[in-house]
């Protein structure tokens, strides 16, 4: 197999559908048959089985998948080494990060490393953390930075650790909460979860949800305006934000949650990948994001 026929052996198996392949890949899906066709003329096999819904990868098809992926991270490692020959670092990078970060975190950071990598291409993807992880097991993505430490296989490391805060316009009693209009914002199931053990260990009633939205920086303008209080990680606080902040404790005991780069050790062996994980971890050390 070349590397054509791997990608589009990895779309197909991703997409579990030919049609969503092709749409992905910008070819036809006659042009996606042909190509999986082909494979498995060479190997003899039946990489997948038609369902109602898609196709569905067989055994031997798996198989292929996985080798598709090897042979994929060594085509890129020797790439990267052709071209970082010289001096200059070179190469793609594909991250995939999770909204909160990207927003309010990462732009600065980016900027850095553009700076100094500038024939370095770099293809972000931002999206909730469960989504970064899928992106990042399906090989669509080189490193991910979620917070929520889900299970991963490879490499995982800390970036930074983050308290959970009430925030309001005015100043007030936690213990009115439940009494008081709550602007609900759409977060990912860790952080949900550590919100909820707070509450159910502070609180009989359930809160008074006045609004959903499905982002911090909506919610935060809403707070701004005095509709309600939320519950936010103080990653997505700024110095200069007018809001009283009151931190979720259990106990006495500050309630945080961390946010976690995840990667590969394979692909850790590309130039351009490896520079941007030490760049990363060097860069969100505890003591250097206190200034970004």
């Amino acid at each position: 197999m070349n590397s054509d026929d791997c990608t589009v052996l990895i779309t197909a198996y991703n997409e579990r559908s030919l049609t969503r392949a092709a749409e992905k890949l910008y070819i036809s899906q006659p042009s996606v048959t042909y190509r999986i066709q082909q494979i498995e003329k060479y190997y003899e096999v039946e990489i997948f089985k038609k369902i109602r819904k898609g196709i569905r990868f067989t055994a031997e098809g798996e198989i292929l998948v996985g080798y598709a992926k090897k042979l994929l991270v060594e085509h890129r490692a020797i790439q990267d080494t052709l071209l970082n020959i010289g001096d200059e670092l070179r190469g793609t990078l594909r991250i995939g990060v999770a909204l909160n970060f990207a927003h309010y975190k990462l732009p600065i950071l980016l900027k850095e490393f553009c700076d100094k990598y500038p024939r370095v291409k770099v293809i972000l993807q931002t999206a909730l953390s469960p989504e970064v992880m899928e992106l990042l097991q399906n090989d669509i993505i080189d490193v991910g930075i979620e917070s929520g430490g889900y299970k991963w296989q490879g490499e995982k490391r800390i970036l930074r650790t983050d308290k959970i805060c009430i925030i309001s316009k005015e100043e007030i009693e936690v213990e009115q909460l439940p009494f008081l209009p709550m602007i609900k914002n759409k977060t990912n199931s860790n952080l949900k979860d550590l919100i909820e053990t707070w509450w159910n260990a502070n609180f009989k009633h359930p809160p008074n949800v006045m609004m959903e939205v499905d982002h911090i920086t909506t919610c935060k303008e809403m707070i701004k305006s005095g509709l309600g209080y939320g519950i936010v990680p103080s990653d997505c606080l700024r110095d200069n934000e007018p809001f009283y902040i009151n931190e979720l404790k259990i106990n006495g005991k500050a309630i945080q949650r961390k946010t976690w780069l995840n990667y590969r050790n394979s692909l850790a062996s590309i130039p351009v990948v490896d520079e941007f994980i030490k760049f990363i971890l060097e860069k969100t050390d505890e003591n250097s994001m206190s200034e970004i």
